[in-house]
């Protein structure tokens, strides 16, 4: 029996000096653990840019959609029934008021001439005869030789062909009227389009299509449309000498001036038609085109500007974070009025107030920050 006991001790005295080892280690690790950790930090208030609104004086620049038209262009016809004998332009070419276009053939309005000149001749002559009779039948009254009614007869005769002298006359004239038709020149100067008949075609005034149009293009206007609430501002401007207006173009802006304003409003849209002149030498503008606008109506006195990016956009419209002395952020509304030289113009905030300009995206009311000193607004225009 002693034997068995010894056998026995060893392994038990092993096994608890074992699990005294791994309590002394575990304890070891998590006192170690402990002492070595570090206590979170608080995340710092993120730091913010403010800047102060500023009131200033702005043109009240307008911007609408126009459309190119000629000031003047006209559609050519033949004013005489002719066949074409000869044509005297090409089709795009640039042509002056006067300038001899197309030749009709012109038919029988020569002879036409000729007839009239003769029947004036004869008339004129028979008018000479009747006026000597007349001074003749003045001497036989004075002498009694005929009666005084033979005297008012032969002035009678005088007078019907007098009358007849100057139908005559006319109708020489009417007549070199006519042949003149055949020649067909430019009403105006301007730029030629399509030319519609050739060499032999037959032509007249009752032609529905013309021979060729011609459509100025220097100067040249802009046709567009302002909503009526602008029609007071722009009226004062124009009556001022303030109204400009330009228009935009792949080359460039190209400055105009308002020429015409509608004398009612169009009730169905509730605007005002007007039309703007612009010289045109370079041809930046061409008719039938669509072209953008900015109008100048005047001067928008006391408007408050800030930079854009410090006005955001919310589900109930347009605000701008403000901070207080204690640092927290608040939500002031704001009415937006558009994007002018850079600067967002707002109302319903008052002048020399600071707003966050820069870090407001991610900003919410009552949040905290750090703010740098104001800067200011925009420049002044």
């Amino acid at each position: 029996m002693p034997v068995a006991v010894a056998a026995v001790r060893p392994r038990w005295l092993i096994a608890a000096l074992l699990l005294l080892g791994g309590a002394a280690t575990a304890g070891y690790l998590v006192l170690g653990k402990g002492a070595n950790a570090k206590a979170p930090t608080a995340k710092a208030a993120p730091l913010v840019e403010l800047v102060n609104s500023k009131v200033v004086d702005l043109p009240h620049i307008v911007e609408a959609q126009g459309h190119v038209v000629p000031l003047n262009e006209v559609e050519v016809r033949a004013q005489m029934d002719g066949a074409v004998a000869s044509l005297h332009l090409e089709e795009g070419q640039d042509v002056t008021a006067g300038q001899l276009l197309f030749v009709l053939d012109p038919g029988q309005t020569g002879a036409l001439v000729r007839q009239a000149k003769a029947k004036y001749a004869q008339i004129t002559a028979e008018l000479t005869d009747a006026r000597r009779n007349y001074t003749r039948s003045q001497e036989l009254v004075a002498s009694k030789y005929i009666s005084s009614s033979s005297l008012d007869a032969a002035a009678s005769k005088v007078d019907m062909l007098q009358a007849q002298q100057q139908a005559a006359r006319a109708e020489i004239e009417s007549s070199q009227v006519m042949a003149g038709y055949a020649r067909i020149t430019a009403p105006i100067s301007g730029r030629a389009g399509a030319i519609a008949v050739r060499r032999g075609a037959l032509v007249g005034p009752s032609d529905a299509t013309s021979l060729v149009r011609i459509v100025q293009i220097n100067p040249i206007a802009v046709e567009f449309s302002l909503p009526e609430r602008e029609l007071a501002g722009l009226t004062q401007a124009l009556r001022q000498g303030q109204a400009q207006v330009q228009a935009q173009t792949e080359q460039g802006q190209v400055a105009g001036r308002i020429i015409f304003t509608d004398n009612a409003i169009d009730p169905a849209t509730g605007t005002i038609r007007l039309k703007a002149e612009f010289d045109n030498a370079d041809e930046r503008l061409w008719p039938g085109a669509f072209v953008s606008l900015r109008v100048q109506a005047g001067i928008k006195h006391n408007a408050v500007v800030l930079p854009p990016q410090a006005v955001l956009e919310g589900p109930e419209g347009h605000f701008v974070y403000q901070v207080d002395a204690d640092g927290a952020v608040s939500m002031h509304p704001v009415t937006f009025a558009g994007l002018q030289d850079g600067q967002a113009v707002v109302t319903g905030l008052p002048a020399g107030q600071s707003v966050v300009a820069e870090g407001n995206q991610t900003l919410s009311p009552g949040a905290r920050v750090r703010t740098r000193a104001p800067l200011t607004a925009a420049r002044q225009p």
